[in-house]
């Protein structure tokens, strides 16, 4: 536990501050003849050290001293007193504290429900004792906080009046409000999109939209990637899925430090809008940005201060949060594992309605009163939905559905999961690795006291391969290590592997080349085995299906199915 800040003494302070400015004028003023390059320099540094704590009135009164005693232009002193602050400030963060007695922009700190407008003015709106309240300011460690001006501010603000009246009905209602929600988050999204079926609403849309009002709470956030050809409205949907989550912002620039910035000072949901986004992003050398949305406590270090020598001078930014891309070309393979890709199918509707930050501000102000209820509440607890990443990334998902359905809602939810993983292990099986896997299949019946070469794999790899685009046995070789598949030797030395019967099922179950018939640990988490769910193989030409384990549940999967 941290230990408490000691009281700041403001008083105090302010006369500490006054009286160095007047102990610096009066040095100034006395200033007669010709003083060495060092008496000068001593003079300017002192000044630049206490100017960072004076009002605007003292540090205009030095400037014209120092260009009066010691011709220093205005406009060099400026300059370098801005530099001055922003070094105060960068130092102070990297310890955790800042100078005191000043005030300072935030959009983020323990407890903030959101930015709102109240009268026309920016301000905090907290929860305390279950009442909403806002302020103008507020002081965190004995730090006095601002909000950012509205035009500093890349989003809309909604109304504090607006947000507390619906806060209120929230807390008389109840569900029924929370469902009522849904369904206009819903019905706004289903006008805007067209998705590869209605599932895709209710069972991840809906629940993205509102996990970004709560992500506090969970660990994961899935990226949402919407890919196509062009005029497949992937901008549209982007944008409506961005104007209605916490702090939507629209980027068509993948500058490192723009990123940052949003990920860092705004808390910001992003829609990544761009053409040839990986391409971009290399360019830029942000991929550790990108790449480390979707998980908290990730972070990317960037060296700032180099001449502080090692460990002071480089900073790490926290840039974790929520965000959506849109792509016509396919993404990273790492990207895409941390994403849900959505395949946008060609529109068999007309959409009239235009997709602003205006229209979208009403529903928002509904969904920050959403985000003030559930704040400091827990949320229902639940399983990861799937094996691996998936799982992690589609747990938060899975708590909002419970959240705002209760268990009831696991069948239709846990049925669209078990459609992504199908398409993940379709996806899987054009693959390189899948391909390895096939040959080693193929060439059962070649091992030798539980050992298969390496160049064999290779050499019937190459069959199906046009000249010059053969592989290597030391490619396959290090592909092999990545699968996980234990090294050997041959008689007379070559590489090989040796055959794990069971790694090799598995490695068919995961690129989509069969499914096992009796799962083994640990290919079902443990907490499904109550609710008996799990993926059969469909056979040739047919889609897998659920399959229940557990015959009390055969009615509710099938239902799912």
């Amino acid at each position: 536990m941290n230990p408490q800040p000691q009281q700041f003494d403001e008083l105090a302070y302010t006369l500490e501050i006054n009286g160095e400015y007047e102990r610096l004028v009066k040095e100034l003023s006395t200033l007669n003849g010709t003083l060495s390059p060092q008496e000068r320099n001593q003079h300017y540094n002192a000044c630049l050290t206490w100017a960072t704590s004076f009002n605007a009135y003292q540090v205009t009164e030095v400037a014209r001293l120092l260009k009066e005693k010691l011709g220093i232009p205005t406009a060099f002193f400026f300059k370098d007193l801005r530099k001055a602050e922003r070094e105060t400030i960068k130092e102070g963060q990297d310890k955790g504290e800042l100078p005191k007695g000043k005030e300072y922009l935030t959009a983020d700190f323990p407890g903030l429900v959101d930015i709102i407008e109240v009268e026309g003015k920016p301000a905090f709106l907290m929860v305390k004792d279950g009442e909403l309240c806002w302020n103008e300011t507020t002081e965190v460690e004995g730090q006095k906080y601002l909000p950012p001006p509205r035009e500093h501010l890349p989003w809309l603000l909604p109304s504090g009046y607006e947000v507390l009246k619906h806060y209120q009905e929230l807390k008389v209602q109840g569900e029924t409000w929370v469902h009522a929600l849904c369904s206009e988050v819903f019905d706004l999204l289903h006008s805007t999109s067209e998705m590869p079926s209605e599932d895709y609403y209710q069972e991840l849309l809906i629940p993205w939209v509102l996990h970004t009002y709560l992500l506090e709470h969970f660990h994961y956030s899935p990226i949402l990637c919407l890919y196509a050809v062009p005029e497949r409205g992937k901008s549209r949907t982007g944008k409506a899925l961005a104007y209605h989550s916490y702090r939507g912002v629209v980027v068509e620039t993948l500058r490192e430090s723009n990123i940052i910035r949003l990920a860092t000072d705004c808390k910001a949901t992003i829609f990544f809008d761009t053409m040839g986004l990986w391409r971009k992003v290399e360019r830029n050398q942000s991929e550790d940005v990108i790449l480390a949305r979707y998980e908290r406590g990730s972070v990317v270090p960037r060296v700032l201060y180099p001449e502080r020598g090692p460990f002071k001078d480089t900073r790490n930014y926290k840039v974790f949060g929520p965000t959506i891309i849109a792509t016509n070309e396919n993404i990273h393979h790492i990207l895409e594992t941390r994403a849900i890709v959505i395949n946008m199918p060609e529109a068999s509707r007309r959409f009239e309605n235009n997709i602003t930050p205006e229209i979208a501000l009403p529903l928002r102000e509904k969904l920050v009163a959403f985000r003030a209820y559930y704040l400091d509440k827990p949320l229902p607890q639940a399983p990861k939905p799937a094996q691996g990443r998936l799982g992690d990334i589609l747990q938060p998902l899975y708590q909002v559905v419970r959240l705002v359905r209760g268990q009831e809602g696991d069948p239709s939810f846990l049925g669209f999961v078990a459609k992504l993983e199908e398409d993940r292990r379709m996806e899987r099986s054009d693959t390189l690795e899948a391909q390895v896997v096939r040959a080693i299949l193929a060439l059962e019946n070649k091992v030798e006291r539980g050992i298969l070469p390496v160049q064999l794999i290779t050499d019937t790899l190459n069959r199906t391969r046009p000249q010059g685009k053969e592989l290597t046995p030391e490619k396959i070789g290090r592909l092999l290590n990545s699968l996980g598949l234990d090294k050997g030797r041959t008689n007379d030395g070559h590489k090989a592997i040796t055959w794990d019967a069971r790694k090799i099922s598995l490695l068919q179950a995961r690129y989509g080349l069969k499914k096992p018939s009796v799962p083994s640990e640990p290919s079902v988490p443990a907490q499904f085995k109550a609710n008996g769910t799990d993926r059969t193989e469909g056979t040739e030409g047919s889609e897998g299906c659920l399959r229940c384990t557990n015959p009390e549940n055969k009615k509710i999967l099938e239902e799912a199915s």
